[in-house]
């Protein structure tokens, strides 16, 4: 029995704190289709709540290249579960972080590819480490894990979320999604707050996106197509018709600004690939000449045009049009003739001029108005002046401020 009080099974190996030996096979991922009598959040990887997270975990090049990673380097961090009871009443780790590296060694060891084997290592002549290399399915037969005791499944997506949100890709509109899920799950403020390590104006504030923009809106702030400034710009225009119209040309208006920026990367992508080009032209002909020290210089050459070359592809590919509120000021103005979301807020010395002593003049002149156009029942108006000298003052309770002026008629 570990520190959590789990019976842990013979299989898995305790080394330390939280860190297990455990054999890869035995770890279980979670459903992402519980079954239809579950009810409340049930946990699954976060990165699933966004399609940008699921393309995340499928994306093939990504993929590729954290295999070759591992492949190469080894597995350099350890997996993150929690113990979790399967559907036979097995007690087993379920894994909670880690499922782009979950993914690759899996498929490693279906292929056999042999890897490095960092538990090999050894000093050789010239003082340097020497690894074997062997096949995947032997070397990941068992895995480090890191696992923790979350008996909820919303204290398992505590942990998830700390270790994804650091990771690639983690973004703001996962942030929406996943409070957005717990709100569906009756989460208490105290409960999200703790969670995503948030404060009660990023909740107050999401909440109101959550409750206030409309399904494609929130689906774009969700999806990273706008930003969360570019969101609450598009919540304070009421006119569902007209923000769709908005949010639709500001879209554009960003598409516009990323394709520039991709042109200007893919320039960059460009001269890199002819630098790996003419690097593996020098590797070839030092082969040819049988050169060993030309060739351990072009092959160094060639590693260095193969990193230009990925991380230059990597910066082009993440210049995704994303809008912002710039667009969706311009794409106002375009649409309405002025900026719909610039509200201004009176302060209460313009509240008293221009309400309280407006009213209370045309209460005075029996219900007349000062220009002598209309005339207003004064009960009507001790209302009206009632409302604006509790806005005024800072009320927020307008129940109480009718409730006052009914009593005392």
């Amino acid at each position: 029995m570990d520190m959590h009080g789990v019976n842990v099974p013979e299989r898995i190996k305790h080394l330390h704190g939280a860190l297990y030996l455990v054999p890869f096979d035995f770890i279980t991922v979670a459903d992402r289709e519980p079954a239809p009598e579950q009810k409340g959040y049930i946990f699954s990887n976060p990165r699933t709540l966004t399609e940008r997270g699921q393309t995340d975990l499928m994306d093939k090049r990504h993929a590729e290249i954290l295999r070759n990673d591992i492949r190469d380097r080894t597995l350099m961090y350890p997996f993150v579960c929690r113990w979790a009871e399967t559907a036979k009443g097995e007690i087993r780790p379920q894994l909670v972080g880690g499922e782009r590296r979950h993914r690759a060694v899996n498929k490693l060891r279906d292929d056999k590819t042999v890897v490095k084997d960092a538990s090999s290592a050894k000093l050789n002549d010239k003082g340097e480490y020497e690894y074997d290399h062997r096949p995947a399915d032997q070397v990941y037969e068992f895995v480090l894990c890191q696992i923790f005791s979350a008996k909820s499944d919303t204290d398992a997506l505590a942990l998830a979320y700390s270790e994804n949100s650091v990771r690639m890709n983690f973004t703001e509109g996962h942030d929406v999604a996943i409070c957005q899920e717990l709100r569906k799950a009756g989460a208490s403020d105290e409960k999200i707050m703790e969670i995503m390590h948030k404060d009660v104006k990023w909740l107050r504030d999401t909440d109101q996106l959550i409750a206030k923009l409309d399904e494609e809106s929130l689906k774009d702030l969700i999806e990273d197509r706008i930003d969360r400034d570019s969101a609450k710009s598009l919540m304070e225009i009421e006119d569902i018709d007209i923000r769709k119209e908005v949010r639709l040309t500001a879209n554009a208006e960003s598409q516009k600004d990323a394709s520039r920026r991709r042109e200007r990367y893919q320039k960059k992508v460009t001269a890199a690939l002819e630098e790996q080009e003419i690097a593996a032209g020098s590797v070839a002909d030092a082969t040819h000449q049988g050169d060993k020290e030309a060739i351990t210089e072009a092959k160094t050459r060639l590693a260095d045009a193969d990193t230009k070359v990925n991380r230059t592809v990597t910066e082009r590919d993440s210049k995704k049009p994303v809008t912002k509120k710039k667009h969706v000021i311009s794409a106002a103005k375009k649409v309405t003739g002025n900026d719909p979301t610039n509200k201004q807020t009176l302060r209460a010395p313009k509240i008293q001029e221009h309400y309280v002593d407006y009213l209370a003049k045309i209460i005075d002149n029996d219900g007349k108005c000062p220009e002598d156009t209309f005339k207003i029942d004064t009960t009507t108006l001790d209302f009206g002046l009632a409302i604006a000298k509790a806005i005024m003052l800072g009320s927020t309770n307008c129940a109480d401020v009718c409730r006052k002026f009914s009593d005392d008629q």
